[in-house]
């Protein structure tokens, strides 16, 4: 390991004092386990970590990490990058610990850790205490928040009696704004070249307005023949903000995370929703014939779909010697036959979606049981949520729209370990014509439909609210922000916010009525029935 310093740890002349005293404590250990080397490597990035070293005070600027600067008094202290999702910290546990396999209550969070050095920071200074953050986003210049410690400390000021207006200055996102060299804001500058370029902006006219995406096309510019696969179909019904940017050929920013800097940091605790990717990778891993988990548990490392070491030891070994999932697995062989490849052509004239003459042509693949009377599918954990069945429910339409309508046999790892059946309604022909007719209009605009808002719309709908009413719910549950127990709402993802950045979303409430009874509805009848 010490010679391989330089190479593994990228450290030049001098760089590797940090860990030389860790690695002559490593050479005296009486050990002959193996280790793996990610586990080392964690144990050296905490043993090493610059957060463990304390500052000292030179009676002038001392800088430093919060743990660095804990509880040391000053006159003025200048917290900066207080934006969400750097602070408070990520909870993140090496593989070596075990820990986060069976948590408890008393552990210690990092979180929790944070907040109280927030704490502690806050009543430090003696005369000023300075809080800055990037909350304005880089692309779109809209406002983002801060972190949810300083929110809470705005949330206390404002209790008192002191408004966010006092206490708050928001600075433009460019130099050369405007409003840095007019009116007697608190936002100043006295730059004389951004001064110069903001005369030249004035006096061109050149406002920075985002360019739209949507020019206003109507669906008469829409395509004669479309040729869709089955999975291309999916995926753009589970977010259809994201496959309408995927049409424009725009990738999202931050979608995917620096792959050095991941492979680096230890695996955050596995949510709900990791845990539901697990347990549906291992599933899939033992229906294609799969019986050795050391390839899956290779390639579930390298994804970052588990962590290394113990904790993903504990993890994966429920699954290896049987389990619900593996009983699930082959509970599904026995009854599954041969895949079933099946093209379906129509077309889409005169529907309600405004679409002209339109040639459709799907393909895909669906299994059915050995006796062919059923389709087949499965959900690793019964859920009540609508979303969660759009990929079982569109086979569904599309097997029974191209042969005949059959029922579909739903396997999942229900409390009571049972089979339930649901019998999918006659109507296979005209949901098809939606999916399909979605999928067009969605490539051109951005749909008015997304899976949880449409499904509130179609709910209270249903029980006989107004449209107006309807959709005041619909909107609460689109732009909610994100909790410390709930993720962001549809309309606060990346490819919401990007794709409806230029107009409001719900500025045509007709549109959003037509999507939730043709795709909301449909999809909820069928999920409940189950």
């Amino acid at each position: 390991l010490r010679n391989a310093l330089h190479v593994v740890l990228g450290c030049e002349d001098g760089g590797d004092l940090k860990v030389r005293p860790h690695l002559m404590f490593l050479e005296e250990l009486a050990c002959e386990e193996v280790m793996d080397a990610g586990v080392m490597f964690d144990w050296l990035a905490e043993a090493a970590a610059e957060a463990k070293r304390r500052a000292g005070q030179a009676g002038k600027i001392t800088m430093g990490q919060f743990r660095q600067l804990h509880n040391l008094p000053c006159k003025v202290l200048a917290m900066v990058g207080m934006e969400d999702g750097t602070f408070p910290r990520c909870e993140r546990s090496p593989g070596w610990s075990l820990i986060k396999a069976t948590p408890k209550m008393w552990d210690r969070s990092a979180g929790t850790d944070d907040r109280q050095m927030f704490l502690d920071a806050v009543l430090a200074p003696s005369e000023r205490l300075i809080i800055t953050g990037s909350t304005r986003n880089v692309r779109t210049n809209e406002t983002e928040p801060f972190s949810a410690c300083v929110d809470e400390l705005l949330r206390v000021l404002g209790e008192m009696g002191v408004g966010r207006e006092k206490v708050l200055c928001l600075h433009p996102l460019t130099p050369f704004s405007e409003d840095y060299f007019s009116g007697n804001k608190q936002s100043r500058s006295f730059s004389a070249g951004n001064l110069a370029v903001a005369h030249g902006i004035a006096q061109r006219g050149l406002a920075r307005k985002p360019h739209p995406f949507y020019l206003g096309q109507n669906e008469s510019s829409s395509p004669s023949f479309v040729e869709i696969s089955l999975e291309d179909l999916i995926r753009f019904w589970k977010e259809p903000a994201k496959g309408y940017l995927t049409a424009q050929g725009i990738s999202l920013w931050r979608e995917d995370g620096d792959d050095e800097a991941l492979d680096n940091a230890p695996m955050p605790p596995l949510d709900s929703l990791a845990q539901w990717k697990l347990e549906d990778e291992i599933a899939r891993y033992f229906l294609q014939g799969g019986k050795d988990l050391k390839h899956l548990r290779a390639r579930l490392e390298a994804d970052r779909h588990l962590p290394k070491a113990c904790l993903g030891d504990a993890l994966l070994s429920p699954h290896e010697d049987g389990g619900a999932i593996r009983e699930l697995a082959d509970h599904i062989c026995t009854l599954r036959g041969d895949a079933w490849d099946f093209v379906f052509e129509f077309d889409l004239q005169g529907d309600p979606y405004g679409l002209q003459s339109v040639r459709a042509k799907i393909a895909g693949k669906v299994w059915k049981t050995k006796a062919g009377n059923h389709l087949l599918a499965y959900h690793p954990r019964t859920s009540a949520k609508t979303k969660h069945f759009t990929r079982t429910w569109i086979e569904a339409v599309f097997a029974s729209a191209a042969e005949e309508s059959l029922p579909t046999k739903f396997l999942s790892l229900s409390e009571s370990g049972g089979i339930d059946e649901a019998n999918f309604p006659a109507v296979a022909a005209s949901h098809a014509h939606a999916l399909v007719a979605g999928y067009v209009i969605g490539q051109m605009r951005p749909l008015c439909y997304a899976s949880l808002t449409s499904e509130v719309i179609a709910t209270q709908l249903r029980k006989g609210e107004s449209l107006e009413n309807a959709l005041r719910a619909a909107h609460d549950s689109w732009s909610k922000n994100a909790s410390s127990w709930a993720s962001a709402s549809e309309g606060e993802t990346e490819a919401a916010k990007f794709a409806w950045r230029d107009r409001s979303a719900f500025e045509n409430q007709d549109d959003w009525k037509l999507w939730a009874e043709a795709i909301a509805t449909p999809l909820m009848d069928w999920g409940k029935s189950k």
